[in-house]
């Protein structure tokens, strides 16, 4: 009997492993639910979280989309309005870089021997004509400095770049100021250039966000670059009197001008244009163009 009990007794055991191994989906369901059950104190905070935070975004839409209403609403009325300042600074953009253009090619058309290939536009500073395009650098110098303040006030949202780039484009204008008040330097040019480069790099950055400006934005960002790349070329291999590309200085000196008074007349039209339209007028020249 006793054998027999042991047997029975082991025989019993296996039974009940066996039984626990097998899979019981009573069981299970019963374990899931009480799982879920208790899991929710922890959905219902989740819940309650992004109810919340869907609320939250839903309000600052409606903030930024009755500001931005509001913003449109004063910026028609005050675009209507005359803007005769921001006008002004605009013109003195165009009319800056035209006439120091024309004045710089006809001395150098008019003066025996010049070269526009060998000779850059400060040497016209020489001689006894040589006052004309000192005057030429000031009066050009006063134009961009008066542009760039026609940026800040009147081109773009109020943004960090927005300042920093008219900043760095104003040092654009006090180089030729300088250089027709004091006479020409090396300093003058990198002040110029470099300012100008930067100057159109980081305003390109607040205009692709500004429905006014964003066809401008890569041709400003391209000129800058553009600029920036014959800073070199022309400073290290032509400026001095052994570089290897000395014979075509001025070519590099003049190409430069190009660039930039062509960038800065091109964008003091679109700001002309943004001082004088209504923004309904401007997004509509925009979709035209």
């Amino acid at each position: 009997m006793s054998m027999q009990h042991k047997v029975e007794e082991r025989r019993g055991t296996e039974e009940v492993g066996q039984g626990t191994s097998t899979f019981d989906p009573a069981q299970y369901h019963a374990n899931i639910r009480t799982a879920w059950q208790a899991a929710a104190p922890f959905r219902r905070a989740w819940f309650d979280m992004l109810e919340a935070e869907e609320a939250t975004v839903s309000m600052q839409d409606r903030i930024e989309e009755r500001r931005g209403t509001e913003e449109a609403g004063q910026g028609t009325a005050q675009t209507r309005q005359p803007r005769p300042m921001i006008a002004a600074l605009a013109a003195a953009g165009i009319v800056g870089p035209v006439v120091f253009a024309v004045v710089a090619v006809v001395q150098g058309l008019l003066r025996p021997g010049f070269s526009f290939v060998a000779q850059p536009v400060v040497a016209l500073v020489a001689g006894p004509s040589g006052w004309v395009q000192d005057l030429n650098f000031v009066v050009l110098g006063a134009a961009m400095i008066a542009f760039a303040i026609g940026l800040h006030l009147g081109v773009l949202r109020p943004t960090r770049w927005a300042v920093v780039g008219p900043g760095l484009f104003a040092l654009s204008g006090i180089g030729p100021l300088w250089a027709g008040l004091a006479g020409p330097r090396p300093v003058h040019f990198l002040l110029t250039f470099l300012g100008a480069a930067t100057g159109l790099i980081v305003l390109s950055r607040p205009m692709a966000r500004d429905p006014s400006w964003q066809r401008l934005a890569g041709y400003a960002l391209t000129t800058g670059i553009a600029i920036l790349v014959v800073i070199p070329l022309h400073s290290l291999l032509a400026l001095p009197a052994d570089a290897p590309l000395h014979r075509w200085w001025g070519l590099f000196n003049w190409s430069a001008l190009t660039l930039w008074l062509t960038c800065t007349v091109v964008l003091a039209r679109r700001l002309l244009r943004v001082a004088r339209a209504t923004p309904s007028t401007v997004t509509r020249d925009d979709h035209r163009t």
